[in-house]
């Protein structure tokens, strides 16, 4: 079991297609004023984390 505490998430969010999102954590650099990720994972690792997010989401 891995329990990984991140601050940042948006809410969960229904896209125009119906299904739902929730991005991960960004942060703003002070010196471009380009956003960039607060959390780079390997796909596999983000596809299965988002999954959980989702799926915890839904039992709410």
């Amino acid at each position: 079991m891995l329990h990984l505490l991140t601050r940042g998430f948006a809410p969960v969010t229904r896209r125009p297609d119906g299904g739902l999102e929730c991005l991960a954590p960004r942060w703003r650099n002070p010196a471009s004023g380009q956003w960039l990720p607060g959390v780079v994972l390997p796909a596999e690792l983000q596809e299965a984390l988002a999954g959980e997010v989702l799926a915890e989401a839904m039992r709410m």
